[in-house]
């Protein structure tokens, strides 16, 4: 066990007036530097949304009648094979109208499914990156980044976030992490009740969206 850290004591000093709030990439939803959860159920076009925001942030466009600052945006995707992953952006982007030189340049991705990618190596990437290179880190899918640390357990989701913290304070990036909800109804749910594991998950993030089924198909 490592040896206890003092903290650090010092006044507020608001006489000399306070520090700016940290700049939105998604106006009113997601500052840089924060850690986003982005939730919903198996198969119900979760990649298909964050495609979306990915191209609204590429392009400085707006999101779900969010303005998003446009920002350069770093994918990390353990689910998808490349070729998948890269038919769906350009469906979007031409869905979209956006320019595809505009999302090449200010958009890049890792593919990592099968690597068992932790987030000890997301940090190491973005270390060798340096400070500033993206805006915004979006983990797909999150659960798969956690390798062998029980999402059921509070303590051990802390610790995961503390390390996410310290990515997004590191890299100055917002962080995404796209989670899936519990199996079950989610309708009668509190937004925070969403998603599946331990409730620090809830907690500990700075925004919690969660995406659910239409009552009415179609």
């Amino acid at each position: 066990m490592s040896e206890p850290t003092p903290f650090e004591i010092a006044s507020p000093s608001i006489c000399d007036g306070v520090p700016p709030m940290r700049p939105f990439v998604v106006d009113g939803l997601l500052r840089r530097g924060e850690i986003c959860n982005f939730i919903g159920a198996s198969k119900t076009g979760k990649t298909w949304m964050l495609y979306h925001l990915i191209a609204a942030l590429a392009s400085g466009g707006a999101w779900l009648g969010r303005q998003c600052t446009q920002s350069r945006v770093l994918l990390v995707d353990n689910e998808l094979h490349p070729e998948t992953a890269k038919n769906r952006m350009a469906n979007v982007v031409e869905a979209l109208g956006i320019d595809k030189a505009t999302f090449d340049e200010r958009v890049r991705v890792a593919f990592v499914r099968g690597r068992m990618a932790t987030l000890e190596d997301v940090e190491a990437t973005l270390r060798g990156a340096g400070r500033g290179a993206f805006d915004v880190i979006a983990l797909d899918a999150f659960y798969r980044f956690l390798n062998g640390v029980d999402e059921n357990a509070n303590g051990e989701m802390t610790g995961v976030y503390n390390h996410l913290d310290r990515i997004a304070e590191f890299s100055g990036a917002a962080i995404i992490n796209v989670h899936h909800s519990s199996k079950g109804d989610q309708s009668n749910k509190a937004t925070t009740d969403v998603g599946s594991g331990a409730g620090a998950i809830a907690r500990a993030t700075d925004t919690h969206l969660a995406f659910l089924r239409h009552m009415e198909e179609g």
